[in-house]
């Protein structure tokens, strides 16, 4: 065992989040190798890294004092997640779009958050349009409207699943 860890473990139906914290208030604490072993077979995921780890019972992390490592353990592999909504919007109008888990078994998923950035034509990433959307057994839904003085243009939704990391993109119009 590794001295000066915390372990967190949350369940939320199917799914199981384990979270490690090597105590950072030490100095004398270095970055260190552990094997973490969990009690059964699951698709696992780091979930800060955004990595797919495999369908393990266990794997090797580098832990950095001061720095969480947070797991995710689900029943189902998360294959995608998309976005569907109309392709063009006016300004001042309200932008709705759905957001989908696509799982590779067909299992349906558990709840999962994803966060739903909205980029502008520029590039930047307009915070005030950000969100995260709940995501229920597969399906969730999203919005915000438009400002008049929004620049016209190709915009796109960033989406990524706060579980597994797995992204996706989805383009729009913003018109006149």
């Amino acid at each position: 065992p590794m001295n000066m860890c915390q372990v967190v473990q949350f369940n939320a139906g199917p799914a199981e989040y384990v979270g490690i914290f090597r105590g950072g208030a030490n100095p004398k604490l270095i970055l260190a190798e552990a094997q973490i072993v969990f009690p059964d077979v699951r698709h696992v995921y780091d979930a800060v890294g955004g990595k797919y780890l495999g369908e393990t019972k266990q794997t090797t992390a580098l832990l950095s004092p001061g720095e969480p490592s947070i797991y995710s353990r689900l029943d189902y592999k998360v294959d995608s997640v998309s976005a569907d909504m109309a392709p063009s919007f006016a300004r001042g109008s309200q932008v709705q779009y759905d957001v989908t888990i696509n799982t590779s078994d067909s299992k349906q998923p558990g709840l999962h958050v994803v966060n739903v950035e909205v980029i502008s034509p520029g590039g930047k990433v307009c915070t005030y349009y950000t969100q995260n959307v709940d995501v229920k057994e597969g399906r969730g839904q999203g919005g915000f409207k438009l400002a008049l003085s929004d620049k016209p243009g190709t915009w796109r939704l960033r989406l990524r699943d706060a579980a597994t990391g797995v992204t996706a993109e989805k383009e729009f119009t913003v018109s006149q």
